[in-house]
């Protein structure tokens, strides 16, 4: 695979230096058809940056473009599942256990499991692992800290 200093390398030699693609291609030790790849590439954004401004594009900022490193768009993206709603649900039941363990029934307080069971039973479709890990990133963060002197 062909490094980003490799691309501009490549684009520099024949555009700034008028080597053949048989002479950069034989010097880096890649195929022909690499070089002409990237030379086209090169060229290809060189016309678009020129009829779309209709002025002369600096060409060392066409260089930078093409050897930028690549994003990639994800089709199918992750539909998060913790929605605001859910989000809620879970609040409300850790505030009823708040005020469990302020009136001392601590045997009524519900766990993590019974939480994602009462949003299973509401129709919610989430893991019992992201119930868990929203719930220990609550209860982490509002925990108080006491130094001794």
């Amino acid at each position: 695979m062909i490094t980003l200093a490799q691309k501009q390398k490549i684009i520099i030699e024949a555009i700034q230096r008028g080597k053949s693609k048989r002479a950069i291609a034989r010097e880096m030790g890649i195929s022909r058809n690499t070089v002409g790849k990237y030379l086209n590439a090169y060229r290809e954004e060189l016309q678009k940056l020129e009829t779309a401004d209709g002025k002369n594009v600096d060409k060392e900022e066409i260089i930078e473009e093409i050897v930028k490193t690549p994003k990639y768009e994800r089709k199918n993206p992750h539909k998060p599942k913790m929605t605001p709603i859910i989000e809620k649900f879970i609040e409300e039941k850790l505030a009823i256990n708040k005020k469990r363990k302020e009136l001392g029934s601590n045997k009524r307080l519900l766990t993590i499991v019974e939480i994602h069971e009462k949003l299973i039973e509401a129709g919610y479709d989430i893991s019992y692992s992201s119930v868990r890990n929203y719930v220990n990133k609550k209860e982490t963060a509002s925990k108080e800290v006491f130094i001794r002197h």
